[in-house]
């Protein structure tokens, strides 16, 4: 028989019939609406419902929002209680306050409390449900006129692209994704594969993006936001494995990157111009020849990332040339050094970076200072400097020295013991006090110990 049910108010039946509150699932109170009509088949002891169409006004919009369309539900009934119900319909959703999702309760359960999200959203699909499993089809999900927040990750602004398209199989321990594919700004990726949703919770997941522009993603995703990053990034990996507390999934796969810029806070320069391909390995990653500029000095690096959580990477950087300027606030115009190997090794300690590096350069010039064969083994931590025996040979002399050097912007302060024999004393003495250093002479063996505090020669205390 054929059932039809023209503009119900439901608040108002609620109202009416009381017993609808009590037996009737609490949700239905976000019902304001409907219109529906359908067909039904058998008695009340096993009913198919079919034909099902549906308008309704939900979640306190102020105009019809929700179509259900060519739906079918059954069996229902006492005589079907050992059977599934299978549903099988067309849907559209539209939402002018996409907040008012929370108020259904599984959804506000479900959602993580760093996930905040308001503003329009537009989803529409199909659904069929068999056997326990549910299928959805031709899901498109538009959040772009919304404003959606994830934690520290994610920023996305009113009127910003983000639709979500996907297919997907919905079991009681997997969601399996065929093709789903984001676009969010500049960003399109694709995925398909699995994630477990049982206790075991593994993930086995194909990823592919396009060529991103980095710069204009920024303004979505906030980590490389907070790096000022601009460039090109293509990513194609495969994700697999445990992603439960305490572990982490495995990556393989490449990111090419072109023309990368950044900002780091450790430098006073930007790094630009970075180009090369990441190649993940499961739990560790490998960057060969890569070139970039930090500055205006030109470097060619080697990374070996041995584990991304702790970060620990083993790196090699080598120029023909790095001004200091580049690397350091308080270096001087026409410092330089020449032919230079840096091998470092970056990890972290109690969630602060730590860098040391072993440092070999052929020549330079520090201060006014020429130099040659200078190495040593430098470590950075918490913005102090720390110089485990740096030597090098300058006006026929070895100086070698040891110490920190704390970078502070506004009143950097060192404390550096130093070393030489049989110097020409007249010529050390020039490079720091000129105005002086032609009453001076003579050569001599010294041992000094040096601290205090300022940018400049002339004014350290």
């Amino acid at each position: 028989s054929d059932v039809s049910i023209n503009a119900l108010d439901i608040k108002e039946l609620r109202k009416k019939v009381p017993l609808i509150n009590e037996k009737a699932p609490k949700e239905i109170g976000l019902l304001d609406y409907i219109t529906a009509s359908f067909n039904v088949d058998g008695n009340l002891q096993k009913l198919t419902v079919s034909n099902l169409e549906i308008e309704s006004t939900v979640l306190d919009d102020s105009k019809p929002n929700l179509k259900v369309s060519n739906g079918k539900i059954g069996p229902v009934g006492a005589s079907a209680e050992n059977q599934k119900i299978n549903i099988d319909m067309d849907f559209e959703l539209s939402l002018s306050k996409s907040e008012n999702l929370k108020k259904i309760s599984q959804i506000s359960k479900a959602v993580p409390k760093d996930l905040k999200f308001s503003g329009p959203l537009e989803l529409k699909g199909k659904a069929a449900s068999t056997d326990g499993n549910i299928e959805i089809s031709s899901l498109l999900l538009d959040l772009s006129e919304g404003q959606f927040i994830f934690g520290e990750l994610l920023n996305k602004p009113k009127n910003s692209l983000f639709k979500i398209a996907s297919s997907a199989l919905i079991s009681e321990n997997a969601i399996t994704l065929n093709k789903t594919e984001i676009d969010l700004n500049t960003l399109k990726l694709i995925a398909d594969g699995s994630v477990g949703t049982s206790e075991a919770k593994r993930i086995n997941l194909n990823i592919k993006t396009n060529n991103t522009d980095l710069k204009s993603l920024s303004q979505n995703l906030i980590p490389i936001r907070e790096y000022n990053t601009t460039g090109n990034a293509l990513i194609e990996a495969k994700v697999s494995g445990s992603y439960a507390k305490g572990s982490s999934p495995k990556i393989n796969g490449t990111a090419k990157l072109e023309n990368i810029g950044a900002t780091v806070e450790q430098l006073p320069k930007p790094v630009s111009r970075l180009n090369g391909v990441v190649n993940f390995t499961g739990d560790s990653a490998k960057i060969d020849d890569a070139s970039l500029y930090i500055g205006e000095s030109a470097m060619a690096l080697n990374a070996d990332i041995r584990s991304f959580s702790p970060l620990t990477v083993n790196y090699k950087l080598n120029s023909k040339s790095v001004r200091l300027a580049d690397l350091s606030p308080t270096a001087k115009e026409g410092e330089v050094l020449n032919d230079v190997s840096i091998t470092g090794r970056l990890s972290s300690f109690e969630g602060k970076p730590v860098n040391r590096v072993v440092l070999n350069s052929k020549s330079g010039k520090y201060s006014k200072l020429n130099y040659k064969n200078l190495n040593g083994t430098v470590s950075l931590k918490d913005n102090v400097i720390d110089i485990n025996k740096l030597k090098f040979d300058f006006i026929g002399s070895t100086l070698s020295t040891k110490g920190s050097y704390v970078l502070d912007e506004k009143s950097p302060s060192f404390n550096i013991s130093s070393n030489l024999s049989a110097v020409n004393l007249t010529d050390v003495l020039k490079s720091f006090l000129s105005s002086e250093s032609e009453h001076i002479s003579g050569k001599t063996s010294l041992s000094l110990d040096i601290s205090g505090k300022g940018k400049q020669w002339d004014s350290i205390s």
